[in-house]
Protein backbone atom coordinates (compact mmCIF):
# COMPACT_ATOMS: atom_id res chain seq x y z
CA UNK A 1 0.00 0.00 0.00
CA UNK A 2 2.92 2.37 0.70
CA UNK A 3 4.00 1.85 -2.89
CA UNK A 4 0.58 3.03 -4.07
CA UNK A 5 0.75 5.96 -1.63
CA UNK A 6 3.97 7.16 -3.24
CA UNK A 7 2.58 6.76 -6.74
CA UNK A 8 -0.72 8.52 -6.13
CA UNK A 9 0.95 11.38 -4.29
CA UNK A 10 2.32 12.45 -7.67
CA UNK A 11 -1.22 13.02 -8.94
CA UNK A 12 -1.55 15.99 -6.64
CA UNK A 13 0.74 18.97 -7.23
CA UNK A 14 2.42 20.63 -4.27
CA UNK A 15 1.67 24.03 -5.71
CA UNK A 16 -1.54 25.60 -6.87
CA UNK A 17 -1.89 25.30 -10.61
CA UNK A 18 -5.23 26.76 -11.66
CA UNK A 19 -6.38 29.07 -8.88
CA UNK A 20 -6.50 29.42 -5.11
CA UNK A 21 -9.85 27.76 -4.57
CA UNK A 22 -8.61 24.15 -4.60
CA UNK A 23 -6.63 24.66 -1.40
CA UNK A 24 -8.67 23.65 1.64
CA UNK A 25 -6.59 25.95 3.81
CA UNK A 26 -7.90 28.97 1.90
CA UNK A 27 -9.64 31.62 4.02
CA UNK A 28 -13.32 31.07 4.70
CA UNK A 29 -14.06 34.35 2.91
CA UNK A 30 -12.68 32.94 -0.35
CA UNK A 31 -14.83 29.82 -0.09
CA UNK A 32 -17.91 31.92 0.65
CA UNK A 33 -17.17 34.20 -2.28
CA UNK A 34 -16.96 31.23 -4.63
CA UNK A 35 -20.17 29.73 -3.27
CA UNK A 36 -21.90 33.08 -3.65
CA UNK A 37 -20.97 33.10 -7.33
CA UNK A 38 -23.58 30.38 -7.73
CA UNK A 39 -26.90 31.89 -6.66
CA UNK A 40 -27.88 28.57 -5.09
CA UNK A 41 -25.88 25.32 -4.90
CA UNK A 42 -27.08 22.91 -7.57
CA UNK A 43 -27.39 20.08 -5.05
CA UNK A 44 -29.91 21.95 -2.91
CA UNK A 45 -32.30 22.47 -5.81
CA UNK A 46 -32.03 19.06 -7.43
CA UNK A 47 -31.96 16.38 -4.73
CA UNK A 48 -35.16 14.70 -5.91
CA UNK A 49 -33.92 14.66 -9.49
CA UNK A 50 -30.60 13.16 -8.35
CA UNK A 51 -32.32 10.40 -6.34
CA UNK A 52 -34.49 9.44 -9.33
CA UNK A 53 -31.38 9.22 -11.50
CA UNK A 54 -29.49 7.25 -8.87
CA UNK A 55 -32.32 4.70 -8.51
CA UNK A 56 -32.56 4.20 -12.25
CA UNK A 57 -28.82 4.05 -12.75
CA UNK A 58 -28.45 1.47 -9.96
CA UNK A 59 -31.01 -0.78 -11.67
CA UNK A 60 -29.11 -0.42 -14.94
CA UNK A 61 -25.78 -1.08 -13.23
CA UNK A 62 -26.94 -4.18 -11.35
CA UNK A 63 -29.15 -5.44 -14.18
CA UNK A 64 -32.61 -5.44 -12.60
CA UNK A 65 -35.82 -3.83 -13.79
CA UNK A 66 -37.55 -3.38 -10.45
CA UNK A 67 -36.69 -3.33 -6.76
CA UNK A 68 -38.84 -4.70 -3.96
CA UNK A 69 -39.47 -3.92 -0.31
CA UNK A 70 -38.34 -7.38 0.82
CA UNK A 71 -35.87 -8.82 3.30
CA UNK A 72 -32.26 -9.15 2.33
CA UNK A 73 -31.38 -12.42 0.62
CA UNK A 74 -28.47 -14.54 1.87
CA UNK A 75 -26.45 -13.29 -1.10
CA UNK A 76 -27.15 -9.66 -0.25
CA UNK A 77 -26.33 -10.23 3.43
CA UNK A 78 -23.00 -11.83 2.57
CA UNK A 79 -22.06 -9.06 0.13
CA UNK A 80 -22.79 -6.37 2.72
CA UNK A 81 -20.83 -8.24 5.38
CA UNK A 82 -17.84 -8.63 3.08
CA UNK A 83 -17.86 -4.92 2.16
CA UNK A 84 -18.17 -3.81 5.78
CA UNK A 85 -15.19 -5.99 6.70
CA UNK A 86 -13.17 -4.45 3.87
CA UNK A 87 -13.90 -0.95 5.15
CA UNK A 88 -12.80 -1.92 8.66
CA UNK A 89 -9.71 -3.85 7.54
CA UNK A 90 -7.51 -1.36 5.73
CA UNK A 91 -5.14 -3.99 4.31
CA UNK A 92 -8.04 -5.50 2.34
CA UNK A 93 -8.05 -2.53 -0.02
CA UNK A 94 -4.61 -3.42 -1.34
CA UNK A 95 -5.91 -6.83 -2.44
CA UNK A 96 -8.61 -5.30 -4.63
CA UNK A 97 -6.80 -2.27 -6.08
CA UNK A 98 -3.81 -3.23 -8.26
CA UNK A 99 -0.56 -1.31 -8.55
CA UNK A 100 -0.14 1.40 -11.12
CA UNK A 101 2.31 1.37 -14.06
CA UNK A 102 5.84 2.19 -12.87
CA UNK A 103 6.27 4.97 -15.44
CA UNK A 104 3.40 7.02 -14.01
CA UNK A 105 5.20 8.36 -10.90
CA UNK A 106 8.21 9.30 -13.00
CA UNK A 107 6.09 11.34 -15.39
CA UNK A 108 3.98 13.05 -12.77
CA UNK A 109 7.02 13.77 -10.64
CA UNK A 110 8.63 15.59 -13.55
CA UNK A 111 5.44 17.45 -14.38
CA UNK A 112 5.10 18.90 -10.90
CA UNK A 113 8.61 20.32 -10.74
CA UNK A 114 9.44 23.89 -11.76
CA UNK A 115 12.36 23.03 -14.00
CA UNK A 116 11.01 20.16 -16.12
CA UNK A 117 11.58 20.25 -19.87
CA UNK A 118 9.23 18.90 -22.51
CA UNK A 119 11.98 16.84 -24.16
CA UNK A 120 12.48 14.78 -21.01
CA UNK A 121 8.71 14.29 -20.69
CA UNK A 122 8.47 13.32 -24.37
CA UNK A 123 11.18 10.69 -23.98
CA UNK A 124 9.35 9.06 -21.08
CA UNK A 125 6.02 9.14 -22.91
CA UNK A 126 7.60 7.59 -25.98
CA UNK A 127 8.86 4.69 -23.83
CA UNK A 128 5.31 3.66 -22.89
CA UNK A 129 3.19 2.68 -25.93
CA UNK A 130 -0.11 2.91 -24.04
CA UNK A 131 0.50 6.46 -22.83
CA UNK A 132 1.95 7.47 -26.19
CA UNK A 133 -1.14 6.26 -28.05
CA UNK A 134 -3.43 8.20 -25.73
CA UNK A 135 -1.36 11.36 -26.14
CA UNK A 136 -1.49 10.99 -29.93
CA UNK A 137 -5.27 10.58 -29.73
CA UNK A 138 -5.50 13.85 -27.82
CA UNK A 139 -3.21 15.59 -30.32
CA UNK A 140 -5.30 14.33 -33.27
CA UNK A 141 -8.58 15.34 -31.68
CA UNK A 142 -10.59 18.24 -33.03
CA UNK A 143 -9.70 20.22 -29.90
CA UNK A 144 -6.03 20.39 -30.98
CA UNK A 145 -5.76 19.03 -34.53
CA UNK A 146 -1.96 18.95 -34.32
CA UNK A 147 0.28 17.60 -37.05
CA UNK A 148 1.65 14.62 -35.16
CA UNK A 149 3.73 13.31 -38.07
CA UNK A 150 5.39 16.64 -38.79
CA UNK A 151 6.52 17.87 -35.38
CA UNK A 152 8.73 16.44 -32.60
CA UNK A 153 6.79 14.88 -29.74
CA UNK A 154 8.02 17.48 -27.26
CA UNK A 155 6.48 20.24 -29.39
CA UNK A 156 3.21 18.34 -29.58
CA UNK A 157 2.87 17.79 -25.83
CA UNK A 158 3.88 21.38 -25.02
CA UNK A 159 1.03 22.58 -27.24
CA UNK A 160 -1.40 20.19 -25.56
CA UNK A 161 -0.46 21.71 -22.22
CA UNK A 162 0.25 20.64 -18.67
CA UNK A 163 -3.35 20.07 -17.54
CA UNK A 164 -4.32 17.84 -20.47
CA UNK A 165 -1.12 15.79 -20.22
CA UNK A 166 -1.69 15.15 -16.52
CA UNK A 167 -5.34 14.22 -17.09
CA UNK A 168 -4.33 11.80 -19.85
CA UNK A 169 -1.75 10.12 -17.61
CA UNK A 170 -4.35 9.69 -14.86
CA UNK A 171 -6.77 8.09 -17.33
CA UNK A 172 -4.12 5.66 -18.56
CA UNK A 173 -3.07 4.79 -15.00
CA UNK A 174 -6.55 4.23 -13.56
CA UNK A 175 -8.33 2.58 -16.50
CA UNK A 176 -6.93 -0.93 -15.85
CA UNK A 177 -8.18 -0.71 -12.25
CA UNK A 178 -11.76 -0.30 -13.48
CA UNK A 179 -11.79 -2.83 -16.32
CA UNK A 180 -11.91 -6.54 -15.60
CA UNK A 181 -13.46 -9.73 -16.89
CA UNK A 182 -14.69 -13.02 -15.47
CA UNK A 183 -17.79 -13.91 -13.48
CA UNK A 184 -21.36 -12.71 -13.79
CA UNK A 185 -21.05 -9.33 -12.07
CA UNK A 186 -17.62 -8.53 -13.44
CA UNK A 187 -18.88 -9.08 -16.96
CA UNK A 188 -22.20 -7.32 -16.49
CA UNK A 189 -21.36 -4.43 -14.17
CA UNK A 190 -17.57 -4.14 -14.20
CA UNK A 191 -17.37 -2.67 -17.69
CA UNK A 192 -19.78 0.11 -16.73
CA UNK A 193 -17.59 1.53 -13.97
CA UNK A 194 -14.99 3.09 -16.25
CA UNK A 195 -17.57 4.83 -18.45
CA UNK A 196 -19.31 6.28 -15.41
CA UNK A 197 -16.00 7.40 -13.86
CA UNK A 198 -14.74 9.13 -17.01
CA UNK A 199 -18.11 10.78 -17.64
CA UNK A 200 -18.20 12.11 -14.09
CA UNK A 201 -14.60 13.30 -14.29
CA UNK A 202 -15.14 15.15 -17.58
CA UNK A 203 -18.35 16.71 -16.26
CA UNK A 204 -16.48 17.74 -13.08
CA UNK A 205 -13.76 19.36 -15.14
CA UNK A 206 -16.28 21.23 -17.28
CA UNK A 207 -18.22 22.48 -14.26
CA UNK A 208 -14.99 23.43 -12.49
CA UNK A 209 -14.06 25.62 -15.46
CA UNK A 210 -17.45 27.34 -15.24
CA UNK A 211 -17.41 27.73 -11.45
CA UNK A 212 -13.75 28.85 -11.39
CA UNK A 213 -12.40 25.84 -9.50
CA UNK A 214 -9.18 23.86 -10.03
CA UNK A 215 -9.94 21.66 -13.03
CA UNK A 216 -7.45 18.90 -12.26
CA UNK A 217 -8.64 18.49 -8.67
CA UNK A 218 -12.21 18.31 -9.96
CA UNK A 219 -11.30 15.77 -12.65
CA UNK A 220 -9.48 13.55 -10.17
CA UNK A 221 -12.32 13.78 -7.64
CA UNK A 222 -14.78 12.76 -10.36
CA UNK A 223 -12.72 9.68 -11.19
CA UNK A 224 -12.43 8.71 -7.52
CA UNK A 225 -16.10 9.28 -6.73
CA UNK A 226 -17.19 5.92 -8.15
CA UNK A 227 -14.00 3.94 -7.57
CA UNK A 228 -15.55 2.13 -4.60
CA UNK A 229 -17.78 0.27 -7.05
CA UNK A 230 -14.72 -1.64 -8.25
CA UNK A 231 -14.48 -3.33 -4.86
CA UNK A 232 -18.26 -3.77 -4.66
CA UNK A 233 -18.39 -5.67 -7.94
CA UNK A 234 -15.39 -7.82 -7.06
CA UNK A 235 -16.91 -8.78 -3.72
CA UNK A 236 -20.26 -9.59 -5.33
CA UNK A 237 -18.48 -11.79 -7.82
CA UNK A 238 -16.83 -13.83 -5.05
CA UNK A 239 -20.02 -14.72 -3.18
CA UNK A 240 -20.90 -18.31 -4.05
CA UNK A 241 -24.56 -18.42 -3.03
CA UNK A 242 -25.84 -16.22 -5.87
CA UNK A 243 -29.06 -17.68 -7.28
CA UNK A 244 -31.24 -14.68 -8.15
CA UNK A 245 -30.47 -11.06 -9.00
CA UNK A 246 -30.43 -8.70 -5.97
CA UNK A 247 -33.79 -6.94 -5.85
CA UNK A 248 -34.02 -5.60 -2.31
CA UNK A 249 -34.43 -1.87 -1.79
CA UNK A 250 -32.51 -2.32 1.47
CA UNK A 251 -29.60 -3.77 -0.48
CA UNK A 252 -29.57 -0.85 -2.89
CA UNK A 253 -29.43 1.67 -0.07
CA UNK A 254 -26.68 -0.16 1.79
CA UNK A 255 -24.66 -0.90 -1.34
CA UNK A 256 -24.63 2.71 -2.55
CA UNK A 257 -23.60 3.94 0.88
CA UNK A 258 -20.84 1.33 1.23
CA UNK A 259 -19.56 2.13 -2.25
CA UNK A 260 -19.19 5.80 -1.31
CA UNK A 261 -17.44 4.86 1.92
CA UNK A 262 -15.02 2.69 -0.05
CA UNK A 263 -14.28 5.55 -2.44
CA UNK A 264 -13.39 7.71 0.55
CA UNK A 265 -11.20 4.96 2.04
CA UNK A 266 -9.33 4.58 -1.24
CA UNK A 267 -8.80 8.35 -1.46
CA UNK A 268 -7.49 8.38 2.11
CA UNK A 269 -5.18 5.42 1.53
CA UNK A 270 -3.86 7.03 -1.64
CA UNK A 271 -3.22 10.21 0.37
CA UNK A 272 -5.42 12.50 -1.67
CA UNK A 273 -5.51 16.12 -0.61
CA UNK A 274 -7.99 17.10 2.14
CA UNK A 275 -10.24 19.09 -0.21
CA UNK A 276 -10.86 15.99 -2.35
CA UNK A 277 -11.52 13.73 0.65
CA UNK A 278 -13.86 16.33 2.14
CA UNK A 279 -15.81 16.63 -1.12
CA UNK A 280 -16.13 12.85 -1.43
CA UNK A 281 -17.27 12.61 2.19
CA UNK A 282 -20.01 15.14 1.52
CA UNK A 283 -21.51 12.75 -1.05
CA UNK A 284 -22.48 10.46 1.85
CA UNK A 285 -24.97 12.90 3.31
CA UNK A 286 -28.65 12.31 2.67
CA UNK A 287 -29.19 15.98 3.51
CA UNK A 288 -27.61 17.90 0.62
CA UNK A 289 -27.50 21.03 2.76
CA UNK A 290 -24.45 19.41 4.35
CA UNK A 291 -22.59 19.72 1.05
CA UNK A 292 -20.67 22.83 2.00
CA UNK A 293 -17.65 22.94 -0.33
CA UNK A 294 -17.63 24.04 -3.98
CA UNK A 295 -15.97 20.77 -5.01
CA UNK A 296 -18.62 18.73 -3.18
CA UNK A 297 -21.34 20.50 -5.11
CA UNK A 298 -19.44 20.05 -8.39
CA UNK A 299 -19.15 16.28 -7.83
CA UNK A 300 -22.84 16.01 -6.98
CA UNK A 301 -23.90 17.86 -10.13
CA UNK A 302 -21.34 16.10 -12.34
CA UNK A 303 -22.42 12.66 -11.13
CA UNK A 304 -25.99 13.55 -12.10
CA UNK A 305 -24.83 14.69 -15.54
CA UNK A 306 -22.92 11.43 -15.96
CA UNK A 307 -25.82 9.18 -14.93
CA UNK A 308 -28.33 11.04 -17.11
CA UNK A 309 -26.02 10.94 -20.14
CA UNK A 310 -25.46 7.18 -19.81
CA UNK A 311 -29.12 6.36 -19.20
CA UNK A 312 -30.31 8.59 -22.03
CA UNK A 313 -27.94 6.95 -24.50
CA UNK A 314 -29.20 3.54 -23.36
CA UNK A 315 -32.82 4.69 -23.93
CA UNK A 316 -33.50 4.23 -20.22
CA UNK A 317 -34.20 7.88 -19.44
CA UNK A 318 -36.09 10.68 -21.17
CA UNK A 319 -34.04 13.83 -21.06
CA UNK A 320 -35.52 17.29 -21.17
CA UNK A 321 -34.71 19.32 -24.26
CA UNK A 322 -31.55 21.42 -24.09
CA UNK A 323 -31.73 25.09 -25.04
CA UNK A 324 -31.30 25.81 -28.76
CA UNK A 325 -28.60 28.45 -28.30
CA UNK A 326 -25.28 27.67 -26.67
CA UNK A 327 -25.37 31.01 -24.88
CA UNK A 328 -28.49 29.82 -23.05
CA UNK A 329 -26.96 26.55 -21.80
CA UNK A 330 -26.96 26.04 -18.07
CA UNK A 331 -23.74 24.67 -16.50
CA UNK A 332 -25.45 21.26 -16.31
CA UNK A 333 -26.24 21.39 -20.04
CA UNK A 334 -22.70 22.50 -20.89
CA UNK A 335 -21.31 19.55 -18.95
CA UNK A 336 -23.78 17.22 -20.68
CA UNK A 337 -22.71 18.52 -24.09
CA UNK A 338 -19.07 17.97 -23.16
CA UNK A 339 -19.89 14.27 -22.74
CA UNK A 340 -21.39 14.19 -26.23
CA UNK A 341 -17.91 14.97 -27.55
CA UNK A 342 -16.15 12.07 -25.82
Amino acid sequence: MKFIHRILSFFIPDKKTENTYSNTTAPVEIIKTLQASKTSPWSEKNMEFYLQLEDRYYQYFIGVNSLLEVDLSSFEINVIKSLEETILEEHSLSKDIPRLPSIVPKLLHLLKTDDFNWKEIADLIASDPVILIEIIKVANSSAYNLKVNEEPLEHIISKIGLLEIRVTIVKVALKPIMLFEGGHFLKHSGTKIWDHAVNTAVACRTLASIYKYDQFDAYLAGILNNLGMVIVVKKMNKIKDFTIAPRSLQFQKKLLNLSKQLSIKIAENWEMRPNIIQALTEQLHSDVRKIETPLGDIIFEANSVSMEHILTNKNLWEKKEIADKKDDYTPFEKAYKALDNL
